[in-house]
């Protein structure tokens, strides 16, 4: 699809009530999370069901993980029960050394996760995905194209599906307390609308290189067709010193690039685009 089409199929899935909550009224987002699908070839719905933005980072569920460690050819074995679980991976390029990785509710407690409810109600379905996710992270992380943790693992409360649920969301380690909660649409085109400058991180306070770049990229992204906020962006990621960091760039090669080499390929695409409407 061309960049106006991806951009009008997102806004048409938003307004579905049957997408997982975080996507609902949420173009933007919906637009990231098939961008980041087509880049590992999956199809829409395992996408929407299967990928989740979590903090502005891609995570998968350990049930994608495990397909797509099998796709490429890896073989995968998985056993346990409700007090422990274990998967071992072999590579199809080294067949005869096994990638192991055990999870057992005495790890887990001391991990402080089995405070969690979905951990009382369901813990044979949680050591088994944390065992997953920790074994593909370790034997073939190349198929992950750096989605490597599911959203339990970036702090998400998730059902026993493992699919991220309306609730605070907590950083791992001893980071604090935040919660997720929607963008906005992108709008559609017309007069552009003020992009808030992020402020200067200072030791004491404020957002990280790491989080000034999050926020630039996702607002690119949902703003891909609107030529005046682009170059706001551009201006933005100037002045905090984020422009030449590397990003994932278009798919379906998705290779690594400068954010500001993707930031030209956009507004390209976002003025070709508007140079047709006049035209029409």
């Amino acid at each position: 699809m061309s960049v106006k089409d991806a951009w009008g199929f997102a806004q048409a899935l938003a307004g579905s009530s049957i997408l997982p909550r975080q996507y609902q009224g949420n173009a933007g987002s919906i637009l990231w999370a098939l961008e980041f699908g087509r880049g590992l070839g999956l199809d829409v719905i395992t996408t929407i069901q299967s990928v989740h933005i979590i903090q502005g980072k891609a995570t998968m569920s350990a049930d994608l993980m495990a397909s797509l460690c099998r796709r490429a050819g890896h073989r995968m074995r998985v056993s346990g029960d409700e007090t422990n679980a274990k998967v071992v991976i072999f590579r199809a390029d080294d067949p005869e050394f096994p990638f192991e990785v055990s999870w057992t509710m005495d790890r887990a407690k001391q991990a402080q996760l089995t405070s969690k409810d979905t951990w009382k109600q369901y813990p044979a379905a949680m050591l088994r995905a944390r065992a997953i996710s920790e074994c593909v992270r370790m034997a073939c992380p190349e198929v992950l194209h750096g989605a490597i943790y599911t959203p339990e693992e970036r702090g998400a409360a998730i059902d026993e599906d493992g699919l991220p649920v309306d609730a605070p969301v907590q950083q791992r380690a001893s980071q604090a307390q935040y919660t997720v909660t929607q963008e906005r649409p992108a709008p559609a085109p017309g007069p552009a609308p003020a992009v808030e400058a992020p402020q200067e991180a200072t030791p004491e306070q404020g957002p990280s290189q790491d989080e000034v770049l999050d926020k630039l990229y996702l607002q690119a992204i949902a703003n891909r067709s609107n030529v005046d906020v682009l170059k706001q962006i551009i201006a933005g990621a100037k002045q905090e010193r984020v422009i030449e960091r590397e990003v994932d760039g278009p798919p379906p090669a998705r290779e690594r690039m400068t954010f500001g080499a993707l930031l030209d390929l956009l507004l390209a695409d976002a003025q070709a685009m508007s140079e047709e409407r006049n035209a029409a």
